[in-house]
């Protein structure tokens, strides 16, 4: 028996009927091995604990360990949920005590996962519980996302990152005098914010006795297939996306066979690269080149997150310069530059290997998403803000970076 967990009755309603036979009743839809089910909302929330007591940062934790560390569950108070919401927490729980899957069924971003993670939390179910995310509503979109084969590793990233951007933003929105002094935000978060300021008196000195011509564009040239940094670099600086986009993107192209697994594939002779979740191979086109994702249109400024267009730009970028490599020729990309700016590209953060970033960062760091948690977290501290995909210090960083350095 397997169970699937809907946020809303329409959400259920459209799962039963894009996924076969069922017969609804008042408070789910019935099938011969499965049971779909609807919980009204946020029935459970995850209220964050009121002292932080463990100094682990929470990149080294996957989300199930962020949630039961971090959080309690409990049964939502704002607004106080119905009688019809504890009839359906009443039912999911005797459901979960005897299926052999639980499936979670949501709408994408962050908030989603955290829905997941709550009623797990709440539920300790003993049945393995995983999250599927639908981007569109459509019979066939939600038929694909039952069926196809799970990408564990690739899930398993997403789901982490989402749950490490929740509780950054829950610390730093409720808390940020407690995290800017802990040792996790000091240690990573500082180190950043430093190595930022470096490069950034850096650039200011170079671009000093730059001619101006020069100051009107910035060349970043690659002469490597693509890894999951650079693709994030050019994309970022290119079109404004953000990892989150360009990480949906990549799992879409992927799970269709388009292009290799973009974390773990290892071309290698060494039988453990598989198993490493890390940046420790190419991102290439997985057999022959579909032409007609090739040049389609896609409107960055209007439309950034629409899939099919946002696919397309990126699978286009894979081809190209998976060609321009094979051909014996260097990438060479030009954007417009941040030269006269005192702000430093974000770009260049994320094209760098993290040891040049973090002080004693691993490649496993930024796997784990850890770079684009602390920036966030400069960000809500108010010590960074990002404008035109530009980092820039504020009074409060420099203040920060003060207090580090004395």
């Amino acid at each position: 028996m397997k169970l699937i967990i809907t946020p809303t009755y329409d959400m259920a309603k459209a799962v039963a009927g894009a996924t076969g036979e069922y017969e609804e009743t008042t408070d789910s839809f019935v099938s011969r091995d499965t049971h779909i089910v609807w919980t009204h909302g946020d029935v459970v929330d995850l209220k964050l604990n009121d002292r932080i007591t463990d100094n682990d940062f929470p990149g080294q934790l996957n989300a199930r360990q962020i949630a039961a560390q971090y959080y309690t569950p409990v049964v939502r108070e704002q607004p106080s949920i119905s009688s019809r919401d504890y009839a359906a927490l009443r039912l999911i729980e005797q459901l979960a005590s005897f299926v052999q899957e639980i499936i979670f069924v949501t709408y994408p971003w962050d908030e989603g996962e955290k829905y997941m993670q709550a009623l797990v939390t709440f539920l300790s179910p003993q049945a393995p519980c995983r999250r599927i995310v639908l981007q569109e509503m459509t019979e066939s979109s939600i038929s694909d996302a039952l069926c196809r084969m799970p990408t564990p590793k690739l899930d398993s990233y997403l789901s982490d990152n989402a749950m490490r951007h929740v509780v950054a933003y829950d610390m730093v929105t409720t808390r940020p005098e407690e995290l800017k002094g802990s040792p996790a935000f000091s240690d990573k978060a500082g180190e950043l914010l430093k190595n930022i300021k470096k490069a950034m008196d850096r650039q200011e000195a170079g671009a000093k006795i730059l001619p101006d011509k020069a100051k009107n564009e910035r060349t970043y040239t690659f002469g490597t297939y693509l890894s999951l940094e650079t693709a994030t670099a050019i994309l970022s600086a290119k079109y404004g996306m953000g990892l989150h986009s360009i990480m949906c993107s990549l799992v879409s192209l992927y799970e269709k066979g388009k292009i290799t697994n973009p974390v773990t594939h290892c071309k290698g002779e060494n039988p453990m690269c598989g198993a490493v979740l890390g940046h420790v191979g190419p991102i290439l086109p997985a057999g022959s080149v579909d032409k007609s994702m090739l040049g389609v249109p896609y409107d960055h400024i209007n439309a950034p997150d629409e899939p099919i267009s946002r696919d397309a730009a990126v699978y286009s970028l894979i081809v190209e310069h998976t060609e321009k490599v094979k051909g014996g020729n260097v990438t060479t990309v030009v954007y417009p530059s941040y030269e006269s700016d005192s702000g430093l590209p974000l770009a260049e953060i994320l094209s760098k290997s993290p040891d040049s970033w973090v002080a004693g960062a691993s490649a496993s760091f930024v796997a784990d998403g850890c770079i684009g948690s602390l920036i966030e977290q400069l960000i809500c501290n108010e010590m960074v803000y990002i404008d035109n995909e530009c980092v820039h210090i504020t009074e409060e960083g420099y203040r920060f970076l003060d207090f580090l350095n004395n």
